[in-house]
């Protein structure tokens, strides 16, 4: 038996005819699919709900506001598939911790200064385009498309006035992983290096954990959260809430949810999850960081 959409297109474009701004009718269109991508029969991305309202709606996906609004969702993206990796939590929990932000941010500030030093002695132009052609490959060869972009993006304002190189659906395009590593993940690493040099972390084993934390840290451990079981378990954490605690644990299972940018994201809304996420990998045993 064929499975309907969860969505009705009809009413998506009647509520994107009123809206005005780009960013207004792409935020919509975001929440739209993180409310629907876990449905079993919800096949749609963000890129295809695009394609499906561009006539009317976005009918120049060359747009800057357009690009760039495609740019910092697939660099976020990239974010949280970066933290959420084992090998990453396993880092940043161990006691090579230090050691290993400030490699990291070694490698990114080497590679600022190397594109500086490249424009400056004439051997990049930034301003200057690089795919003249959608079928020209020979970009490709050019061994510093990652030092242009790198000064592209932290020029802060390349992209808001230029589209980008590479369409809106190229989730790993130069310019998206070089937004993710300087825009991104650096202040992420020198917030982490500050609080390991300037503050004693607070030991949340001793702290009454929130039912958020308590559900991701059953959703990275393994053990379900049922109905039947929810009371008991936050009775044991000094809560009464199981149906609460059964919901956020339902909503953390799903690793597109705890990778995917928060719905009606703000920058405080996302500061939020990435501390969240920093407080329950503390928890884990040593095998599951």
């Amino acid at each position: 038996m064929k499975r309907n959409n969860p969505i009705n297109l009809k009413i998506i474009k009647v509520r994107l005819n009123g809206l005005k701004s780009i960013e207004e009718k792409l935020n919509y269109l975001r929440d739209i699919h993180n409310e629907n991508k876990e449905k079993t029969e919800y096949k749609d991305t963000i890129f295809s709900l695009v394609e499906k309202m561009q006539t009317d709606n976005f009918p120049d996906t060359q747009d800057p506001k357009f690009t760039f609004w495609f740019l910092k969702y697939n660099a976020n993206n990239l974010f949280f598939d970066e933290i959420d990796k084992i090998e990453f939590q396993r880092k940043i929990a161990s006691e090579i911790k230090t050691q290993y932000i400030k490699d990291e941010l070694k490698k990114i500030t080497d590679l600022e200064e190397e594109a500086t030093r490249l424009e400056h002695n004439g051997s990049i132009n930034s301003s200057k385009k690089y795919k003249h052609q959608p079928n020209n490959l020979l970009y490709l060869f050019n061994n510093n498309l990652e030092h242009i972009e790198v000064k592209r993006v932290l020029s802060g304002n390349y992209y808001t006035t230029y589209p980008t190189e590479h369409n809106f659906n190229e989730i790993r395009s130069p310019e998206v992983i070089a937004f993710f590593r300087h825009i991104i993940f650096k202040p992420y690493l020198k917030r982490l290096l500050n609080e390991v040099n300037h503050k004693r972390k607070p030991d949340n084993r001793n702290q009454k954990l929130t039912l958020k934390q308590i559900a991701l840290k059953y959703a990275y451990e393994g053990p379900q959260i049922t109905r039947v079981n929810g009371d008991e378990i936050a009775k044991q954490y000094g809560h009464n809430s199981g149906e609460k605690l059964f919901q956020h644990f339902t909503y953390y299972s799903s690793t597109a949810n705890r990778k995917g940018t928060p719905p009606f994201c703000t920058p405080k809304k996302l500061d939020n999850k990435i501390k969240l996420l920093e407080s329950v990998i503390e928890l884990l045993p040593k095998d599951k960081q």
